[in-house]
């Protein structure tokens, strides 16, 4: 039987997902102006944002009330850059945005960004509810270490 290891950072927010090519999707993130995008923002650091997939198969932003709603959440940022020049309302994402939408995996509770990108408040247990539901299970941060899978 093989086990496989890697280092588990404390600042990751997702980590211990199965397989990426299972958990992930990706696509660009519209600044919805009817969900609380009415203006241009900035996101310094969209990883762990809560995204919806909408109706016409576009990736947005959720805002907080989505987010405490549940059942709303399709996923969250994984991975990206930056949005460092303002995106404007109803603007949508040059680049490529990597999306947890499914587990197995793991949220690190300690992670959790505090406000969404419009700048309201998130409610933590909301946003770990949210991911649970998505099979994603919410645990206390971790110290430095690793995490071992057999893999046969």
């Amino acid at each position: 039987m093989a086990i496989q290891s890697r280092t588990i950072q404390p600042g990751e927010v997702f980590f211990g997902e199965y397989d990426f090519r299972y958990t992930r999707s990706s696509g660009t993130i519209e600044n919805d102006s009817t969900t609380g995008g009415a203006a241009a923002i900035v996101v310094a650091d969209p990883i762990g944002q809560p995204v919806v997939l909408d109706g016409s198969g576009q990736l947005r932003f959720a805002n907080a009330a989505e987010v405490a709603t549940g059942g709303v959440v399709t996923g969250f940022v994984q991975d990206g850059p930056p949005i460092t020049d303002s995106l404007a309302a109803n603007a949508i994402t040059v680049d490529q945005y990597s999306i947890i939408d499914r587990g197995p995996a793991l949220l690190n509770i300690g992670r959790i960004p505090a406000e969404d990108v419009y700048g309201d408040a998130i409610n933590a247990a909301a946003y770990a509810a949210d991911a649970e539901l998505l099979n994603i299970k919410a645990v206390n941060s971790v110290a430095d270490g690793t995490s071992s899978v057999q893999t046969t």
